[in-house]
């Protein structure tokens, strides 16, 4: 009886791989060098500061477990163990000024409070003393939520919108452009004025009043931005607090006093500062304040 020859089973894994064409090394190369390490969140971030601030603190009480039964005292100083709320404030805090400073454009402050935020995120409740005092159970910090809202809101074009318009906010306030005597025009020029109570030194020179000089600061700082949006260089330079010291509370003036810009001049009187645009930059002007103080409130 003739016996059958018989092939050895073959592995299926083994007729796939050997039919996978061979990666180059080169490509092998490139993919590891281009590999970026996915960035971790926000949260797990603070999860592994607030741990390791654990671990530290169970090290000391050890320690000082040891150097009581070994001098019968403690000689290691106390670690400052702070509650997590504590941290998640200073965390949620440290996202603000970063936005602030990071998504304002030149020239201006980005003001953003922590109300509009935590309204926005849904997180009202983590900082609501009256919630907790009702027994309420704790409400989780979410810091990534809270950058994701920073940065869609104000970063880019969505940012520099929303802080032209808060410029222009403000220059219509401060200029009083709401009310017909706000803005008056000559043959020579466009007239605006900021209201400001003078008062007067031992030198006989005057000084604008403690309550007048935030406004007055607000104002150049808009007129800046202003300036810079519309490409008005050499006015944009000058109006920088640094170079004219106006905005500063230890400037004097003399009374009907010029300061000349370029394309703008401002008399010091005691009842308010005048303004004076060349009919150049004030169409420029109201073209911004057209543009965006359309969404001002009275």
């Amino acid at each position: 009886m003739q016996l059958q020859q018989t092939t050895p089973q073959t592995n299926m894994l083994d007729l796939l791989l050997a039919q996978e064409p061979e990666v180059p090394a080169a490509i092998i190369a490139s993919s590891i060098q281009n590999f970026t390490p996915q960035k971790p969140s926000i949260n797990s971030i603070f999860t592994m500061y607030k741990n390791l601030q654990d671990e530290i603190a169970e090290k000391i009480e050890q320690a000082h477990k040891l150097e009581r039964e070994l001098v019968g005292t403690t000689v290691t100083d106390n670690f400052d163990m702070k509650s997590t709320r504590s941290y998640e404030h200073a965390a949620f805090d440290s996202l603000l000024r970063r936005a602030q400073r990071e998504f304002a454009p030149p020239a201006i402050d980005l003001k953003i409070t922590k109300e509009e935020v935590l309204e926005a995120t849904g997180l009202s409740k983590w900082d609501s003393r009256d919630y907790y005092r009702s027994g309420n159970a704790e409400v989780a910090m979410d810091l990534d939520k809270v950058w994701n809202y920073l940065v869609g809101k104000y970063s880019g074009d969505n940012g520099k919108t929303l802080v032209l318009q808060k410029v222009a906010e403000r220059i219509i306030y401060h200029f009083g452009m709401k009310h017909k005597e706000g803005v008056k025009r000559t043959a020579s020029h466009i007239a605006c004025a900021i209201r400001v109570f003078s008062e007067k030194k031992s030198t006989g020179e005057y000084c604008a009043g403690y309550h007048y000089q935030r406004g007055i600061e607000e104002l150049f700082n808009a007129l800046q931005a202003f300036a810079e949006h519309a490409e008005l260089d050499a006015l944009s330079i000058q109006l920088a607090p640094i170079q004219h010291g106006m905005a500063h509370h230890h400037y004097y003036y003399a009374l009907r006093n010029k300061v000349s810009f370029a394309g703008l001049e401002v008399v010091t009187q005691k009842e308010e500062w005048i303004f004076r645009f060349s009919h150049e930059i004030a169409q420029k002007l109201m073209l911004f304040l057209g543009e965006f103080g359309q969404s001002t409130d009275d």
